[in-house]
């Protein structure tokens, strides 16, 4: 599910079977690249910005974010890392992305979260979609580890063979001639 897909939805209580605000934000944990909580208003200026961490998220869905129930809602103030986190403001969105040569690769514009609030993908602004096993440094400024470079396929040499063989590599170390027929010794 893309982040920004979420904001705005309401966060349900189960137990209450009603609504206790909307999302208008998260909170990222860069080390453990995932969202550490949702962020959410409760529509009135008095109620100010809320948290719910993920600890307490029964659901994520593009309708609603539900909880068991709306009493594990709490204030940024009342948890030390989510404090922590807000201070540091770190969110993913508008995060400049380089590669460890210092390429820069653009800016992360969403991200892809699972059912738990891990962050599976990066969605970068060219429509770029980074895995998480690549991404080496997450906060600010993102990280991004270059791709393997594509494996060759076990394929048929050109330029190596005679007239009438094809060589093809071999996993055992030497490679395989095969003569095609008609070919001379």
């Amino acid at each position: 599910m893309l982040i920004k897909t979420l904001l705005k939805v309401p966060v349900l209580g189960v137990k209450e079977g009603r609504l206790g605000g909307t999302v208008c934000g998260w909170l990222v944990d860069g080390e453990q690249r995932r969202i550490a909580a949702f962020l959410y208003s409760g529509g009135n200026w008095y109620d100010g910005i809320g948290a719910i961490t993920m600890d307490h998220v029964q659901g994520i869905g593009d309708g609603a974010v539900i909880v068991h129930s709306l009493e594990n809602l709490t204030s940024i103030d009342k948890d030390e890392r989510l404090r922590r986190l807000a201070r540091e403001r770190i969110d993913g969105m508008d995060a400049p992305a380089f590669s460890p040569t210092g390429k820069a690769l653009g800016k992360v514009v969403d991200l892809e979260i699972g059912d738990r609030g891990e962050i599976q993908f990066l969605l970068l602004e060219d429509g770029t979609r980074i895995g998480a096993s690549r991404v080496l440094l997450f906060g600010k400024v993102v990280l991004i580890r270059e791709p393997e470079p594509p494996q060759e396929t076990p394929a048929v040499r050109k330029g190596t063979a005679q007239d009438g063989q094809i060589i093809v590599p071999s996993s055992v170390g030497n490679p395989i001639i095969i003569r095609t027929p008609g070919a001379e010794n």
